[in-house]
């Protein structure tokens, strides 16, 4: 992991939750073992995946492939942080992910990540979203163009439970339009783990609570006919990747008395 600090700016404005003028992401190396192994077990995964995207339209089989692909990646990346952040206490909490045997599987939107608390049967709940930014400048990204993603409602999805916490994941792509090439890479594993190795940048960027989303969300739907999200925006108006996570460990810790 190597941290990469972001200057916030500010052209609209906003308040943002956390004071701090500098926004911290954790970037993320993966080796060719791992990329390997998570491309086989993406292949098996995508024959699950949701058909249809949140504005109801039918994905490709590179595309449920590339999500399953990048799903399984933000999950081992944020449980691997969340179990070094709560090390202290690994006794008292098992992490899990929750929803890979779902009906609804659906690693484009999402994927769940439950924290159990052994010592009381508690539970906190954290959703991890995803998504490949092309634009060039990862700060424009953070201040400018993505959001901190909260639950949301589809055409085909009426409710969805609310979560505790919403975690940030970006696979930055730049230059690549649409995503166009890396989308295309996918139909072959070399081709696919290669391009991704060499062009594709993985990112924890950080989050909020359910209590931030509520207070400072606003309603948006994403470009997404009949889909409808909840969002924090931009992402620097949330806790950065630091911030975030020690946020968590205070909340698991206090649930332990």
């Amino acid at each position: 992991y190597h941290r990469l600090p972001i200057n916030k700016y500010n052209e609209s404005k906003i308040t943002p939750i956390s004071q701090k003028n500098v926004f911290v992401a954790i970037k993320v190396e993966l080796d060719d073992n791992e990329l390997d192994n998570i491309y086989d077990e993406a292949k098996k995964l995508a024959e699950d995946v949701c058909e249809k995207n949140p504005s109801g339209e039918v994905r490709t089989e590179e595309r449920k492939l590339l999500s399953s692909f990048c799903g399984l990646i933000a999950e081992k990346v944020v449980k691997q942080l969340i179990s070094e952040k709560l090390m202290l206490i690994k006794d008292c909490v098992k992490i899990k992910g929750a929803n890979v045997s779902s009906e609804n599987f659906n690693y484009e939107s999402h994927n769940d990540i439950e924290i159990h608390h052994l010592l009381n049967g508690d539970m906190t709940t954290i959703e991890v979203r995803s998504s490949i930014p092309y634009m060039g400048s990862f700060d424009k990204v953070l201040n400018k163009e993505f959001d901190i993603l909260g639950y949301y409602i589809t055409s085909y999805k009426s409710n969805e439970p609310k979560k505790d916490y919403y975690f940030r994941v970006l696979f930055h792509n730049p230059g690549d339009y649409k995503n166009n090439r890396l989308k295309s890479a996918f139909n072959n594993k070399d081709t696919g783990i290669n391009y991704f190795k060499n062009n594709v940048k993985v990112y924890f960027v950080g989050g909020c609570t359910l209590d931030d989303l509520e207070n400072h969300g606003e309603p948006d739907d994403l470009k997404q006919k009949n889909a409808k999200y909840k969002v924090i925006r931009p992402i620097t108006k949330g806790w950065d990747a630091l911030e975030i996570l020690e946020i968590l460990e205070k909340d698991v810790l206090n649930k332990q008395k």
